[in-house]
């Protein structure tokens, strides 16, 4: 039987996933890499709240950051301070048990819940925990301290039968004797999460003490917005209306830098007198050392927002002056970022039709190039530049059209690619406007919100623009954002006026659905490391938890499939889904024409034109056949349902065309009929769906003696005993396959150094260095001038001669005696030592199936050693901490009466020094090479 062709539809086809699933139009559903699913309910956010079940005085969010250890601090631009919300509702809560020593109820626990005034009892079970609370016996409800808890559990297994219910103890008595049953076991442990444990104390909601208040003084703010806090524990607070940036030092609030430009001898007449006598008015008059407003290096214009990456780089958006400003930690030197760079790759065609021409691709414009080698000169205007395409989205997508406007598909070696600058002299590159809120992803990249732009323009740790994101077609409201960050699992999330939006970075920048909604004005947000999103804005800060919650229903239509053959009757429709949820189903229709129409007008189309109406059954894969009449195009709609708490998801899915059923084997006699040819292909195609399965297995036949291509386990242990190999049960699948994949190169190298390295970091994936000892160098020294082995030994002119050294003596214990010398390189023959850094080593377990390894891979005769190295930290050449260094806080350096250092007052705020260096002028430096008294 002929084989139909088939169109595949699924998230890895195309040059996005959207492209592999050809989506017209989805509602209500979104493409992930697992395939078509229900899109996630968005849910409103949850107010933090402190005790009083207030915003603690906080007027107006402006920024917020989140620590290490959860709290969040908030900048307010009403009050011009900075605000520590404490979380104390995500604490784990704990419970004291009871056991007691002999009688009836020597098995049970008493468990004492002081969230919820409880005392339980857990009757005899495994140790693991209830799983319902009907499961638990409740003795009392007013328990508040751990002693009266115990009198209770005493008071309980003294007057209580084992098997009736709650009764004397309930109430503790007031006069108790003293009972002849003892505890004989008491311990904490957290409390099951599954079970209610009651309310906990809310979270506290704080003004920073001595920061903040309105002022240009150090410590004072003028409406702060943005903040950030870094890995080494620096706050920093973009002072925006006092264009500065002011770092400090978490916990102690020390003040760290003040950033910015401060008036100077030459700033004093920077605001000329109006006045009739010639004096400022007090709006006018400025003083020595009061910030303002700048646009060299270090300097700013209502600087905005302010983010810092893992290596504490510090990035600010200085809105007014137009661009970005970075601080290296490196250089101590800042870098204005103004988006006018473009990051461009470059195609040059060595042979052939078009050789030495150059093509450019611009991610920023998604935007395809071609310069002819006939200019001998890059372009200077834009007339003499062909524009191939505009609508290229990825990397390879523009190597594959260069390749095709080359008549070149396929080729290899025809090109020669490079990265560089987009030059800026051919057009005016978009620069930045009003840049106001800034996020940096895992790699460095940078995502700036700019106001007077409906795009969040993404740069690389360079400076240059990689890209401009336009979701004005995916995201519902208004733009532009409103706030921007990357959360803990790497998405971008964007707020505007309809709520959190989320994009997948790492598929192409995909838009991931709306997570949060009902935010009001949001001006900040901020991960938590978890999965938790902090927002803040009117008026309140909230947190976003993740939905567990699922659109009802929705529905997904695909673009139009062209079989190129007239009157094609297309045949079925395979679909592949995961494992189908209880309640939840799909529904396939299709529809099928002549003529391609338009998207409108497929949507456009009434329920009644659409056909087939399959709905999927249990398994997981589901054949049906297209029962749309014969037409070269064909459209899909797939209707989602679901339960509210779980989505069906489909992963794969092929169109096949045209009809090929058994029917065409049978006399032409069967096919006369149209009625009954159309019930006998049908019929027919039950046994083809049963029997082409089988087929197909026998077509893939050659994937099971392929590592790479053995669909599970079993099979590739199978495949393994081929060559002799055998895994750990700890393996996985990958690792597995990884081992198959080398198994001959391992052969080669087996008993060699090299051989047992590369096995070790192919099975456990550790980088071991291994020290054969015959290397090691010359014997031990015995004094500055004679080092054995070398220019000396412990024996005669005959190597096996005894031990001696004249008179000479080893403390109390002569060299001389009849014992036989060892020799040293026989003493190190046949040893070696493997040497793994520590932290690769996960858990014993491991580091017990690594010496099994070796002992299976060395030569039987060798011996090793196993050493897990430790880290070391050094500073400097002579300094070690811990042994003759130590780290500590900050002194608390009082210069005079009125100021103290890393208050009030910071020693040089020159930007060409780190904000953490406490210097005096140019080269002292204190506790190095001078002392304040």
């Amino acid at each position: 039987m002929s084989t139909p062709t088939y169109f595949l539809l699924d998230s890895r086809q195309g040059n996005t996933a959207e492209d592999g699933w050809r989506v017209q139009r989805l509602t209500q559903v979104r493409v992930t890499p697992e395939g078509l699913q229900l899109a996630p309910l968005p849910l409103p956010p949850v107010p933090l709240k402190d005790a009083s079940g207030t915003y603690g005085g906080l007027s107006n969010p402006t920024g917020v950051a989140v620590d290490q250890a959860g709290s969040i601090y908030i900048a307010d631009g009403t009050h011009h301070k900075i605000v520590k919300l404490t979380r104390r509702d995500q604490l784990q809560i704990w419970a004291t048990f009871f056991r007691v020593g002999t009688g009836a109820f020597a098995s049970d626990r008493f468990v004492y819940v002081p969230t919820a005034t409880r005392l339980e009892r857990w009757r005899p079970a495994p140790e693991s925990a209830p799983q319902q609370f009907d499961q638990v016996e409740v003795i009392s409800q007013t328990v508040w301290s751990e002693a009266q808890a115990q009198r209770l559990v005493v008071c309980y297994v003294q007057t209580q039968p084992p098997d009736s219910s709650p009764n004397p103890c309930a109430a503790e008595p007031e006069n108790q004797v003293d009972q002849p049953v003892a505890i004989a076991e008491v311990w904490q442990a957290p409390y099951p999460t599954h079970l209610p444990a009651g309310e906990i104390c809310q979270s506290s909601i704080t003004y920073l003490p001595c920061l903040g208040g309105y002022g240009y003084a150090p410590r004072q703010f003028d409406t702060p917005r943005g903040l950030a806090i870094s890995a080494s524990g620096n706050l920093y607070v973009a002072d925006s209306q006092n264009h500065r940036i002011q770092v400090f030092a978490l916990p102690t609030l020390t003040l760290r830098a003040i950033w910015g430009k401060q008036v100077g001898g030459t700033d004093l007449q920077a605001v000329p007198p109006t006045a009739p006598d010639c004096v400022p008015d007090a709006t006018q008059q400025i003083q020595w050392g009061q910030p303002i407003a700048g646009n060299g290096l270090g300097e700013f214009n209502e600087p905005w927002d302010v983010v810092v990456d893992d290596q504490d780089t510090v990035y600010i958006a200085d809105k007014n002056n137009r661009r970005l400003q970075k601080f290296s930690p490196r250089t101590h030197q800042f870098e204005a970022i103004d988006g006018t760079r473009l990051q461009a790759y470059v195609f040059k065609v060595l042979y052939g039709r078009g050789r030495r021409d150059r093509f450019l691709f611009i991610p920023a414009r998604q935007r395809l190039e071609r310069w002819v080698a006939s200019l001998g000169r890059d372009p200077t205007s834009a007339s003499e530049i062909t524009v191939l395409s505009t609508t290229v989205t990825t990397l390879e997508a523009a190597r594959h059209l260069v390749l095709e406007t080359l008549n070149a598909k396929g080729a290899t070696d025809l090109l020669v690619e490079w990265e560089q600058d987009y030059p800026d002299t051919l057009e005016i590159n978009p620069a930045f406007q009003q840049p106001t809120h800034l996020a940096i992803d895992q790699q460095g990249h940078l995502y700036v919100i700019d106001q007077a732009k409906l795009a969040v323009t993404v740069l690389d740790s360079w400076g240059r623009v990689i890209n401009q994101i336009t979701y004005v077609s995916q995201v519902t409201g208004s733009l532009p954002a409103t706030a921007i960050t990357v959360d803990a699992s790497g998405k971008l999330v964007l707020a505007n006026s309809a709520g959190l939006h989320r994009f997948d970075l790492r598929r192409e920048r995909r838009y991931d659905g709306c997570c949060g909604n009902g935010l009001g004005n949001c001006v900040g947000i901020a991960p938590d490391g978890s999965d938790l999103i902090t927002v803040a804005g009117d008026g309140r800060v909230s947190q976003i938890v993740p939905t567990t919650q699922f659109e009802p229903k929705g529905t997904y239509v695909s673009q139009v499939l062209d079989s190129g053959i007239d009157q094609c009757a297309w045949h079925k429709l395979v679909l592949e889904t995961t494992a189908i949820p209880t309640s939840t189903r799909f529904t396939v229709w299709t529809y099928t024409a002549e003529v391609d129409w338009s998207p409108d007008e497929i949507a456009a189309l009434s329920p009644e034109d659409w056909q087939t109406g399959q709905v999927n059954g249990s398994d997981r894969q589901f054949d049906c056949l297209i029962l749309s009449p014969p037409g070269r195009f064909l459209w899909l709609r797939i209707e989602f349902a679901g339960s509210g708490t779980a989505t069906p998801t489909l992963k794969r899915l092929k169109a096949y065309f045209p009809r090929l059923t058994y029917l065409q084997y049978l006399p032409a006699v069967y096919q006369a009929d149209p009625i009954s040819k159309d019930f006998l292909e049908r019929y027919l195609s039950i046994f083809e769906t049963v029997l082409s399965s089988v087929e197909g297995k026998i077509d893939r036949l050659a994937n099971y003696f392929d590592p790479d291509g053995v669909p599970d386990r079993a099979f590739l242990e199978w495949l393994a005993t081929w060559v002799d190999l055998s895994f750990y049960s700890s393996w996985s699948l990958e690792t597995c396959r990884r081992l198959l994949r080398h198994a001959a190169e391992l052969y080669r190298l087996r008993g060699t150094p090299k051989g047992l390295k590369r096995m070790l970091e192919l099975a456990f994936g550790v980088k071991a260095e291994i020290l054969e000892h015959f290397c090691l160098p010359g014997g031990e020294y015995l004094n500055d001038q004679l080092v054995l082995g070398e220019r000396s030994h412990l024996w005669g002119n005959a190597l096996m001669d005894r031990f001696s050294l004249g008179d000479a003596h080893l403390g109390d214990l002569p060299l001389e005696g009849n014992a036989p010398p060892v020799d040293r390189l026989s003493f190190r023959a046949h040893r070696f030592s493997v040497f793994i850094p520590s932290v690769q080593v996960r858990s014993p377990t491991q580091e017990r199936q690594i010496r099994a390894l070796i002992d299976t891979e060395k030569p039987g005769h060798t011996q090793y050693t196993l050493s897990l190295v430790e880290p070391r930290l050094r500073v400097g050449v002579q300094s070690r901490v811990g042994m003759n260094m130590l780290v500590g806080a900050y002194p608390r350096l009082v210069l005079n009466h009125c100021s103290t250092l890393g208050a009030d007052t910071i020693l040089n705020r020159s930007p060409e020094v780190t904000p953490a260096l406490l210097q005096v002028g140019t080269h002292q430096r204190i506790g190095i090479n001078m002392l304040v008294q």
